[in-house]
């Protein structure tokens, strides 16, 4: 059996060197450690260039990460065939940390 290969997230990188953007890959546990401790190595693809991300740079990761999150998580919602008949609301994804009130209902993402 063909060992399940870590999903990973890609993000631009600009090389300290010559300037030039570059798209990097990790693996995802790879980046939510750097998120956690605040430290990644980073490295350019031109040149042999590497470096400790920025403040900046982790939040750029930290945005691609979000959106790769959103855009998955919605992906596997499509794959849902609901009955809207019996759905008095169409579902929604709240995002961590955003809270909705629907019809007095409080509804809280932790």
């Amino acid at each position: 059996m063909k060992p399940v290969s870590e999903a990973e997230i890609l993000f631009p990188v600009t090389c300290p060197v010559c300037s030039r953007q570059s798209l990097s890959a990790f693996r995802l546990s790879v980046v939510a450690d750097a998120l956690q401790t605040g430290q990644i190595r980073l490295y350019a693809s031109c040149h042999v260039a590497g470096w400790d991300a920025s403040r900046s740079e982790l939040e750029t990761i930290r945005e691609y990460l979000d959106v790769e999150s959103s855009a998955d998580l919605q992906q596997v919602c499509r794959q849902f065939d609901l009955d809207v008949s019996t759905v008095f609301e169409m579902p929604a994804y709240i995002p961590a940390g955003h809270t909705k009130n629907t019809r007095g209902r409080g509804i809280f993402a932790s």
